[in-house]
């Protein structure tokens, strides 16, 4: 990164700092078509399978109580 630039930003106020991190955040988080179809058949999957009664479900008392 450049330094002049880095300096320069680190002047900016808190808002404006949130302001910039928030840009920056969305400018990444662009969405994918592809992506977003993979994920809703792999939940479509899923779902069939809960259905079916071929998943094996655990309560999520179980699935916490782990980490406690």
């Amino acid at each position: 990164m450049d330094k002049m630039l880095l300096d320069e930003l680190l002047m900016l106020n808190a808002s404006e700092k949130l302001a910039l991190i928030e840009e920056l955040y969305k400018s990444l988080d662009k969405p994918d078509p592809e992506v977003d179809k993979a994920w809703l058949d792999v939940a479509a999957d899923r779902q069939a399978a809960v259905l079916k009664g071929e998943a094996k479900l655990i309560s999520s008392d179980e699935v916490f109580g782990k980490y406690r």
